[in-house]
């Protein structure tokens, strides 16, 4: 998800939410032509260090010349 979308999403909270929500979409729960909105509230971004932002900086945003920031 990060790497195609810069949507970072941690394994333990919103990265469950995530996978959740596509086993629901999946098994007819929630109808695939509806509109869904996953509110992503954030959080894990407030653990890395400056080093991991500048590794992400570095992969998410190589050919733009905005700076990513945390």
């Amino acid at each position: 998800m990060a790497r195609e979308e810069a949507i970072i999403l941690d394994c333990c909270y919103t990265g469950k939410v995530f996978r959740g929500m596509i086993e629901m979409i999946e098994k007819g729960e929630i109808p695939k032509q509806k509109n869904v909105m996953l509110l992503h509230t954030g959080g894990l971004p407030g653990i890395f260090s400056e080093i991991h932002e500048q590794a992400m900086q570095q992969e998410l945003w190589q050919d733009n010349i905005k700076e990513f920031s945390l």
